[in-house]
């Protein structure tokens, strides 16, 4: 398959179609650091087209973006780790586009992702040109590849090693022993409505951390968190206690480095994700 575009060769007036496999061939030896005298090994036809694209990226001086340009064309356009991020965000970002872009996306998407789609009705495989298509793939998931690349510190890589609903639990306990903090030096029976509310196991998760000693900036940074999540519209108390585990958290990931947040953001239901990002769910 010919891209629609053309590289002018090196005498104007030369224009060359280059195909995918001219490309590659250039770009590879770019990468090893070969030299032009790599063409040589081609049968004739090929080392003409690779030479005049060779030669019209050594005499430009925009050859670092042309090079970026052929390295994105050929390159795997959905974002690396993304077979790592809840299936939620691929919803969210093909939320609301027309069914044929659907279908044009899951042609790409891992086994694990595209059958999250089928699940949820869009299992046609759409048909584009690949120019088309990847263009189409790299849109629909350009704002996912910060999650996707972040490294974060070492709080964010061992959350990121638990499962999606492992990493959900640990989020709600950290919602209740937060509770807990908040509630230090109460009084038993609002102890007793903080447990019944919440139910088993957080219930003593919460009854654990409301009986430790904790310093005063803990207990102080507890109230914040736990008053900050009363207001606003109606949810349970197990969304409570996620909704207050996930700004703990994100005390703790802004602490330890700047991309730890994203990192972590990924790996949960969407609507969590954006709040750790701080965005407003409501």
């Amino acid at each position: 398959m010919r891209y629609a575009a053309q590289v002018a060769g090196p005498t104007e007036g030369e224009p060359v179609d280059v195909d995918e496999e001219s490309y590659g061939i250039v770009l590879a030896l770019q990468a090893l650091a070969v030299g032009e005298g790599g063409l040589a090994y081609l049968v004739p036809e090929r080392r003409s087209v690779c030479a005049k694209l060779w030669q019209r990226l050594e005499n430009s001086d925009r050859a670092g973006r042309l090079l970026a340009d052929l390295r994105g064309s050929i390159s795997e356009v959905l974002p690396h780790g993304i077979e790592d991020l809840h299936p939620s965000w691929i919803a969210r970002a093909l939320a609301g586009e027309p069914e044929h872009i659907v279908a044009i996306v899951r042609t790409a998407l891992p086994k694990l992702l595209r059958s999250h789609l089928d699940r949820h009705g869009s299992a046609s495989s759409g048909k584009a040109p690949r120019s088309v298509q990847r263009e189409v793939i790299r849109l629909a998931f350009a704002e996912l590849g910060p999650f996707c690349a972040s490294d974060g510190g070492p709080l964010a890589s061992s959350m990121c090693r638990l499962t999606f609903d492992d990493l959900l639990a640990e989020v709600t306990r950290l919602g209740a022993r937060t509770v807990g903090h908040s509630l230090a030096g109460a009084a038993p029976a609002i102890h007793a409505r903080a447990m019944a509310s919440v139910g088993e196991p957080w219930a003593q998760q919460l009854l654990a951390a409301a009986l430790e000693p904790a310093p005063k900036p803990v207990h102080a940074a507890a109230v914040t968190l736990a008053e900050a999540m009363r207001g606003g519209a109606p949810r349970t108390p197990i969304e409570r206690l996620r909704q207050v585990g996930i700004q703990a958290l994100r005390a703790d990931l802004q602490a330890e480095h700047s991309k730890s947040i994203a990192k972590v953001a990924g790996r949960l239901p969407a609507d969590l994700g954006r709040l750790l990002l701080g965005e407003s769910i409501c």
